[in-house]
Formats: structure tokens, C-alpha cells, sequence
């Protein structure tokens, strides 16, 4: 007999209601920002289905980051003829997966965490499967899915440090979660410690390479021309209080050999890159100005979205953001399936386990600021052999991962036979 499925506890659920006004006028500002009023109907649990998406595995990729991760499997997924409807959090996030044009797929925001909106979602799509890709432990939306005999699935899962020290009241709850949880797809030996201690059941976990390595782009004739003319540091993904660091030091080593692209994480903050690129007396060029005008005695600032992959793969060295700051960093996959050589910083936590596997074969290197990587970056554009050699370790590295797309293909489609068994 199968146990029954608890409620968020008394206190989580009043303290969600007290917080509803908030929550509202959070929706309410972030669809009149974006002008978008799907994003109010959806986050109140109200949907409309596509015809073509039936009885479809619901997919939840919190924003952009996430959805990245998933791509390859949910192309893949459609490719076997699932259909899906995928949720995310932020409006960019949505625009990233309508420019991935997935057939049989629908689009759309999570429901704020209320038992009645998770039901609404779930009398709209009926869906077979849930899954959640990295870890989004929301209660109220979790539960009321298990309460639904809808096998809940955790892809890609890590949990950080943070989550491990939340309070007790949200502790207890992300138990009640893990314990109705099918499946844990951990990402690393270290996740599936904290998702233990957490309170998931153990058989419930299997660890696997992380997902990133199944998102290695395909080469196209754009990514075969050099989108400058001119050798270049590309910093990417980077975050508020990181340009500052590399405009500062770079200017206070400049040459005459090297350019400099700066490509923001998130481009709406194009605008305060510009007034540090203004404060600094740094002359910079737009992407969206496109590059006819741009040398290498400008800054280039990629400020649009979709647009980075010919930047990446036809850099001297990539420099990989978030990782200067507190933020965690960001994915080095893609730099090293380009052979690229590439530095990151010491805040490196959410990548931890691949950017040391990296180090161990000279794949990748550390740097503790950005006066460091700045003279660190003139000494390897002079040391050229060590540079591509960097560059070819890395690429070794991510094509001995190559097969984990398969293996995550083969644990949801045993989901999916159980759901049907």
C-alpha cells in the first residue's frame, strides 16, 4: 500500500499566505516590466493547453542556466515522442525556450508555491512525469503533485550549502519532499551527501556525471568565422562588482596586442557596464551596434542574447564569470568543447567537482583577482604552446563525458515504463 503524501506543515503554509500580498505585486511588476501578461495568469495556476500536448512530462528548469542543462534531454525526449510542458521562473528563461522551438511542447511560468495553483496546473496538463531539473524544493507545488500520483523526479540535482543551513521549518519540509521523491539524479558525490543529509532516501539516489556535458554545440558555418579580427579575452557571464575588477586592472595594464570582450550574464545590465567602461575613460563598442566599427583598442560588449557561441569558440582565453564574486560561477563546458584555454576565479562552488577534475590535467586555471588575470592572461597569449595545450586538455576532459546524455535518456524512460506498468 502506497503511503500517503503530507500537506507543506502549518506554519510553511501560513507564513506563504502572509506573504501572498507581496508575492502578488512582485507578479503584477514583473509582467508590466516585461509586458507580459501570461506571466500573471500563470504564476495564479491558470493555463491554456496546446492541442497537440497530451498526457505530457512536466519539466521545471527554474531559468536560463537550467534550461541550458536540459536542452539536449528534452530535444531528445521530444524526439521520441513525448510531449512536454516545460515551467520556468524568469521571463528570460521564456525566451529562451521559445527560441528553442521544441514541437509538441508548451511554455510557461511556474505557479507561485500554492497547493490550489500546483492543482490547477495539474487538472490543465494531467501530466505522467514531473521533472525537476537541478533542485527547485518548492512544498506547497511538490507535494500537491505526489498527492497526484505524479512520480516526481529530481535531474542534474545539487543542493548548496545554503539550502543545508535554512531553518529548521523549511528543513522539515524539504524532508516531506525527498521522501516522495522516485528518483534523484545526483550531480556529484558531494550532492548526494547533502541530499542524505536533507533527509532523501538513499536508494532513491544515483549519481551520475553532471548533465553540462551533454550541452555541446553542434559547429555551424557562423561559429567557423571569427567574429573580430583581432586576438581577445572574452570575460563571460559576468556579474555585478566583476567588470569593475577587470576594466580596473586592465586598464592599468594596457597593450596594444590583445582586445578585451565583455559579455554580461544577464545583458539588461549593459547600461552599468557602460558607466564602468565610461569611469574608467575606456572607449567600447555595442554587439548590437554590430562589429564593423569595432578594434582592438575598444572594449566589445555582447549586450544581446543567443549571440555568444562564435565569441567562445574563437577566443585567445575565456575568462568565466560569477566566479570573482560570491555568485558560484558559471558553466566551463563550453569554452573547453572549443578547445579554449580558460581561467576562473576561487568562487567556484557550483562547478566545484569539474573545475578541479580540469586542474588535475592542466585543463583550466585558477585565479585568486583581476590583477591576476589580466597578467596572467598577457603571459599565456606570449606562451602559446601552453595555451593550446590547455585548450586540447579540456577538450579531452569533456569528450570522455560524452555518454551521459544516454544514461539520462535511459533513467526517464524507466520512469516513464513504471508510470505505465
Amino acid at each position: 500500500m502506497a503511503k500517503s503524501v503530507p500537506t507543506p506543515s502549518l506554519n510553511y503554509r501560513l507564513i506563504t499566505w502572509v506573504l501572498f500580498p507581496i508575492a502578488c505585486a512582485h507578479t503584477l511588476y514583473i509582467a508590466a516590466k516585461h509586458k507580459n501578461l501570461a506571466y500573471i495568469f500563470n504564476r495564479i495556476g491558470l493555463f491554456k493547453k496546446p492541442a497537440q500536448v497530451n498526457q505530457p512530462i512536466w519539466c521545471h528548469c527554474a531559468s536560463v542556466g537550467e534550461i541550458n542543462t536540459a536542452l539536449p534531454l528534452l530535444r531528445t525526449l521530444v524526439k521520441q515522442g513525448e510531449s512536454l510542458v516545460i515551467t520556468t521562473n524568469t521571463v528570460t528563461g521564456y525566451d529562451t525556450l521559445t527560441q528553442a522551438n521544441l514541437s509538441n511542447t508548451c511554455y510557461a511560468f511556474l505557479p507561485l508555491d500554492y497547493s490550489s495553483f500546483a492543482q490547477r496546473l495539474i487538472n490543465c496538463f494531467t501530466p505522467k512525469l514531473c521533472l525537476i531539473f537541478e533542485t527547485e524544493l518548492w512544498p506547497s507545488l511538490l507535494l500537491t503533485t505526489a498527492q497526484n500520483k505524479i512520480t516526481l523526479a529530481i535531474m542534474n540535482g545539487r543542493i548548496s550549502e545554503k539550502t543545508l543551513n535554512a531553518p529548521t521549518f523549511l528543513l522539515k519540509n524539504y524532508k516531506k519532499i525527498l521522501a516522495h521523491t522516485h528518483t534523484i539524479v545526483s550531480s556529484s558525490d558531494e550532492n548526494t551527501v547533502r541530499f542524505t543529509a536533507l533527509g532523501a532516501n538513499t536508494d532513491a539516489i544515483t549519481t551520475l556525471d553532471n548533465l553540462k556535458f551533454a550541452h555541446l554545440k553542434s559547429t555551424s558555418a557562423e561559429m567557423l568565422n571569427n567574429p573580430l579580427n583581432y586576438a581577445y579575452l572574452l570575460c563571460v557571464s559576468t556579474h555585478e562588482g566583476e567588470e569593475q575588477q577587470i576594466l580596473k586592472a586592465w586598464k592599468q595594464h594596457s597593450q596594444n596586442q590583445l582586445g578585451l570582450v565583455i559579455a554580461p550574464r544577464h545583458p539588461k545590465r549593459t547600461s552599468e557596464v557602460c558607466q564602468s567602461l565610461e569611469q574608467f575613460n575606456l572607449a567600447y563598442h555595442l554587439h548590437s551596434n554590430k562589429n564593423t566599427n569595432a578594434s582592438l583598442n575598444t572594449v566589445y560588449v555582447i549586450d544581446t542574447l543567443g549571440e555568444l557561441m562564435p565569441f567562445i569558440a574563437h577566443a585567445h582565453i575565456v575568462f568565466m564569470g560569477g566566479s570573482l564574486v560570491p555568485i558560484g560561477g558559471h558553466n566551463v563546458i563550453e569554452p573547453a568543447q572549443f578547445k579554449r584555454c580558460i581561467l576562473i576565479g576561487q568562487h567556484h562552488d557550483d562547478f566545484k567537482n569539474i573545475v578541479n577534475d580540469l586542474k588535475a590535467i592542466n585543463g583550466i586555471q585558477t585565479i585568486d583577482n583581476a590583477e591576476q588575470l589580466v597578467k596572467l592572461t598577457f603571459g599565456l597569449f606570449d606562451d602559446n604552446e601552453k595555451r593550446i595545450q590547455m585548450g586540447e586538455q579540456a577538450y579531452r576532459y569533456i569528450e570522455s563525458k560524452k555518454q551521459v546524455l544516454n544514461t539520462y535518456t535511459e533513467i526517464v524512460q524507466g520512469l516513464l515504463n513504471t508510470h505505465t506498468a
